[in-house]
């Protein structure tokens, strides 16, 4: 190895380990930027290759289990081996939409690990903080129409959740690899952001059916319990799909009336989220399915 390299390694190394010990001291407050961890063994496994990345993944490894815990280094060792797959596929010239969904898989599968294998090896029981959660919302007095058990369907909420924080944190990697080597003066394509995605229309339709079921299913008792419980599981994932892109389109939107507002569209957006879901799933359905997005995009470049 180059001296160069031995010193951009330890670097890699000495950044990855600080941030871990320094979510440790706060808290785990850092969890909330986790998708930031892959970003420098990325960098060095797109600039010298995939077994040169190797070396600075086990000793960031090994010093964050020097001076920590068995389970900060398998988190640390998992987000860095993010990193090496995504330089790596890079290097290689992948396109990005394969390495995006490499990238979400690979953090949906990280997900999975920390929350229920890695809660199971350390004897952290996430049954107890659903205990938790139901208790707390028992004192709210909420009441299903159906028979559906409360303590279950909490629980299909929080395993619905990972997917979804993997997606989430599995995009947010993807965008700032790329935006980090653009800034390095790296040649390689622009991410994509949200808005320029175009999903196919059938997907539409599917999670538009799932969500009118999700709503069928927590109002009437028509299917059988398990077959609610998926019903419900899968209704999840629909809806958040749904309203995340129906809150793109009210965001153009608002862009072409008042473009300066930042706060003012974010604001708006959030209360519509929050008060008119059903509206916004409708639009996010339109997005999806029709010319919506084109119309909106087209009104937004002639607004400029």
């Amino acid at each position: 190895m180059k001296t160069k390299e031995i010193v951009e390694g330890a670097l890699v190394s000495a950044i990855i380990c600080t941030f871990m010990l320094v979510n440790l001291q706060l808290g785990g407050i850092l969890g909330y930027v986790i998708f930031l961890l892959p970003l420098p063994l990325m960098y060095f496994t797109f600039k010298y290759g995939f077994k040169h990345g190797l070396v600075p993944l086990f000793s960031s490894v090994i010093l964050v289990f020097m001076f920590s815990s068995l389970t900060l280094s398998l988190i640390t060792f998992l987000q860095s081996a993010l990193g090496i797959v995504y330089g790596e596929g890079l290097r290689k010239k992948e396109s990005s939409t394969i390495l995006l969904l490499k990238t979400i898989l690979f953090s949906i599968s990280i997900q999975l690990i920390s929350t229920v294998l890695l809660s199971k090896l350390f004897g952290y029981d996430i049954n107890d903080d659903i205990d938790m959660l139901v208790q707390t919302m028992s004192l709210l007095d909420l009441k299903l129409a159906t028979g559906l058990d409360f303590t279950r369907l909490i629980k299909i909420f929080v395993f619905a959740a990972i997917p979804l924080n993997g997606i989430f944190e599995g995009y947010l990697t993807h965008y700032f690899s790329r935006l980090l080597l653009i800034r390095l003066r790296f040649q390689i394509e622009k991410p994509k952001t949200i808005v320029e995605y175009n999903p196919p229309s059938y997907t539409g339709y599917i999670a538009i059916v799932f969500a009118c079921l999700f709503f069928v299913v927590v109002n009437k008792d028509i299917f059988s319990e398990n077959v609610q419980y998926i019903l419900v599981f899968l209704g999840i994932l629909s809806v958040t799909y749904l309203i995340i892109f129906g809150s793109i389109a009210l965001i153009l939107f608002l862009k072409t009336i008042i473009p300066n507002a930042k706060i003012a569209i974010f604001l708006i957006t959030l209360f519509g989220i929050f008060i008119f879901n059903v509206t916004i799933i409708m639009i996010g359905f339109l997005y999806i399915t029709t010319n919506l997005r084109k119309t909106l995009l087209k009104r937004l470049i002639d607004a400029s």
